[in-house]
């Protein structure tokens, strides 16, 4: 069962949504999980994932929340409006863990989708990053905007990471291009991006198990960046 389009946000906001796949068992026991796509924060969309999503609901017997979040513009606007850059993406994704963390899920007719006490992510490429910069803490200056709570942090049991984005400057180090291709639209250009690559910061909890994959296929990210946050 697919529930669509689930506006995350207060007021309600029609680019801010999730869809949820729901098994046909009985999953109000079961962990759920969350799935946080790529596309370099600057495209993609939750829908492009469906066929994804009921795989690992069918695998798995658990729900998948699969939320959209904001992206940043490929060309800069010329219209005044709001340019997007990190961390708005990763507030957004913030947002939609906390609504799931505390859903609502009753219904007269219906058993709880899933277990809101018991939470797995799963985050590919840029979505690693923006998991990172929510689950992770940096040592100094961290954003006010990502604050996740105590009862979200308790709830998240495990983080899947494939193929992901965790240092900007190592990544720029193997793929140059990438600056202009989609960095400094999503960052902002700056000399360095040490303050936002998220093998610099600190386990906001220990309790959070993580699993790094990686395809020795890929030619978009190289296994440095896993390795790098390994490492950490």
């Amino acid at each position: 069962m697919l529930l669509p389009d689930i506006p995350y946000t207060r007021p309600s906001s029609a680019k801010l949504t999730l869809d949820l796949h729901v098994p046909d068992s009985d999953t109000s026991t079961k962990p759920l999980v969350v799935f946080v796509h790529g596309g370099a924060w600057i495209s993609e969309d939750k829908a492009d994932h469906r066929e994804l999503a009921v795989r690992l609901s069918t695998a798995t017997g658990c729900a998948v929340a699969v939320p959209n979040y904001s992206l940043s513009p490929r060309n800069q606007p010329t219209d005044g409006s709001e340019v997007i850059h990190h961390p708005t993406h990763a507030r957004d994704v913030l947002r939609a863990f906390e609504f799931l963390r505390t859903w609502d899920q009753s219904a007269a007719d219906q058993s709880p989708y899933y277990n809101a006490e018991a939470i797995f992510a799963i985050g590919h490429s840029c979505g690693a990053h923006i998991l990172g910069t929510i689950l992770l803490s940096p040592s100094q200056s961290p954003s006010p905007q990502i604050s996740p709570s105590q009862s979200l942090l308790r709830a998240v049991r495990g983080v899947v990471t494939t193929e992901g984005i965790f240092d900007i400057d190592l990544l720029l180090q193997s793929f140059p291009a990438y600056r202009a291709w989609f960095i400094e639209t999503a960052f902002g250009p700056r000399d360095n991006y040490r303050s936002v690559s998220v093998t610099h910061f600190a386990a906001r909890s220990t309790r959070i198990a993580w699993l790094l994959v990686h395809s020795t296929g890929d030619t978009l990210i190289d296994r440095v960046q896993s390795s790098a946050i390994a490492r950490n």
